[in-house]
């Protein structure tokens, strides 16, 4: 089956580079079924990979051989060299393997401008994007990803919805099964030449349906991002996940990159039906005159969320700034317009909060949404601590207890905030927390001092 030793006479590029990279490079026959070229798509018996080799303008279809070879093959690993890659956009079902660079710093895939057809791949019911995995058990890891925003990918102007998405099958169909996928990122660098404005996501694991609409709309499994950098996006991360899916984003750094700040949430959370933990994160974001910005956001927004979704943010860093006109928090809670059971747990982070003017920066913002303990978090600068408000619903069973720093904000209005319409709330003893409260039955417990007027310290 295999067809013998590519002899490197062929190779275009660098040939004291790849000549060990070469020995013990085999091609299998369906390599040519696919079209691959063999010039740089290979089998590597002894390391048990496909390799693919740069060609230095457009590899899609070097890269979308490999991938399909390794689905096809059962081979574990598709392997990308020290190098740069250029694709459009590549789509791959069942991949169940490691898709990998060197290093994140050696390696980079970078998206060509006016490449993708965006409207045909909407049409087609999937969300464009540039690397779609669809169910399987894809690993990503080691390079970093980008794009030049001043020329979109999209051949007709639009805003790519997002570089990665961890995905199911297509949307628009009478099929309405539920898809898995069991997805992990794991240090990619996430980046772009210029700003990426229009909504595009650096990353997104959802249905198609959640973005297309039609009855494909749940997406089942596990999504793992770890250690990964984010930089330059309006969106960082985005996951919309049902069934009590498992959702871990560990050890990422979220950055404004080389540029003003224009990222208006950094982890995205809508209608979920998800457990997500938030764990060891640093958050370094600020609002700008004309866009608020949230580190996380949650919320409810559509009459078919699932009515329960579970939410950890633990041990994180939030370095937040606030511009004079528009609102930075830290941790935005609106649930909004559907009811969810939250089973919130915020605690050990670090909130640094930054106020420029009138507009006030807050840590933890809460409408809406009942039964959360915030516990254990230190906070220090100028702004709200916690902010819980009633919009639609009553916002009750909040415990917040041992946190630190509360005495030491500089606040408009106090170091935690409970609007109209909330009740049976606790803010626990000894944390010197100022209260502004205008709700019902609030429990004050040891060393609190309640404000009646807003105070600045």
């Amino acid at each position: 089956m295999w067809m013998g030793v590519i002899q490197m006479a062929r190779l275009s590029l660098n040939i004291r580079f790849y000549t060990s990279l070469m020995l013990g490079l085999f091609l299998c026959g369906s390599v040519f079924a696919q079209s691959c070229d063999e010039e740089f798509v290979g089998i590597d018996n002894n390391a048990l990979q496909v390799n693919v080799l740069p060609t230095g303008s457009d590899d899609t279809e070097n890269i979308q051989c490999g991938l399909d070879l390794a689905t096809i093959s059962g081979i574990p690993v598709v392997k990308l060299q020290r190098a740069s890659y250029f694709i459009s956009s590549v789509i791959v079902r069942d991949f169940s393997g490691r898709f990998e660079g060197t290093t994140r710093d050696s390696t980079t895939l970078r998206v060509l401008p006016n490449s993708i057809n965006c409207a045909a791949m909407a049409a087609a019911g999937q969300a464009p994007a540039a690397l779609k995995f669809v169910e399987g058990r894809p690993i990503l890891q080691f390079m970093r990803i980008e794009y030049d925003a001043a020329v979109e990918p999209c051949t007709d102007g639009a805003a790519l919805r997002s570089l990665v998405h961890l995905t199911g099958t297509a949307t628009g169909s009478a099929e309405c099964s539920n898809d898995v996928i069991f997805g992990q990122v794991d240090r990619i660098d996430f980046a772009t030449r210029g700003l990426a404005l229009g909504g595009t996501f650096a990353l997104e694991a959802g249905a198609e349906g959640a973005v297309l609409g039609g009855c494909k709309n749940t997406l089942l499994g596990t999504i793992k991002v770890n250690r990964s950098s984010f930089s330059n996006f309006e969106f960082s991360i985005g996951t919309q996940l049902r069934g009590q899916a498992q959702v871990d984003i560990n050890f990422n750094v979220f950055n404004p990159g080389d540029l003003n700040n224009l990222t208006l949430a950094d982890i995205v959370l809508i209608d979920t039906g998800q457990s997500t933990s938030v764990i060891g994160n640093e958050f370094n974001g600020s609002s700008t005159a004309d866009n608020g910005y949230s580190a996380i956001f949650m919320a409810a927004v559509s009459a078919e969320s699932p009515a329960s979704t579970r939410l950890a943010v633990e041990s994180n860093t939030f370095n937040i700034a606030g511009d004079a006109s528009a609102d930075a928090i830290a941790l935005g809670l609106p649930v909004d317009l559907q009811a969810q059971n939250g089973r919130i747990s915020i605690a050990g982070n670090v909130f640094n909060l930054e106020t420029t003017g009138d507009t006030e920066v807050t840590g933890v913002f809460v409408t809406d949404l009942s039964r959360g303990t915030i516990v254990g978090n230190r906070f220090a600068g100028s702004g709200t601590g916690v902010f819980l408000n009633s919009g639609n619903r009553a916002v009750l069973d909040w415990y917040i207890g041992a946190n630190t720093g509360f005495a030491n904000l500089e606040s408009e209005q106090a170091s935690v905030f409970f609007g109209a319409g909330t009740s049976n709330n606790i803010v626990g003893p000894s944390q010197s927390a100022s209260v502004l409260d205008f709700g019902s039955n609030t429990v004050l417990q040891e060393g609190i001092t309640q404000a009646f007027l807003p105070v600045r310290r």
